[in-house]
């Protein structure tokens, strides 16, 4: 019987899809980020401007007032 490992799939410039819990396709995903810097370089930079985007404190503050006030209507 053949068993064949399914290689890891990356979603843009974030991150990676590993389907199931399979540590052989966890250990490959890694093995990449850690041999190819100019991915890690890559995924980080999307990533921290992703987070800077989305997390930005004023939009966060005025999420949570608005649910607050649709809460207390």
């Amino acid at each position: 019987m053949h068993t064949h490992t399914p290689k890891p799939r990356l979603l843009g410039q974030l991150a990676a899809r590993i389907a199931g819990k399979d540590p052989k396709l966890l250990a490959i995903s890694l093995s990449r980020l850690i041999e190819d810097k100019r991915l890690r370089e890559k995924m980080g930079q999307a990533g921290y401007q992703k987070s800077r985007k989305e997390f930005d404190e004023n939009k966060v503050c005025k999420t949570v007032l608005d649910t607050y006030d649709e809460l207390l209507k």
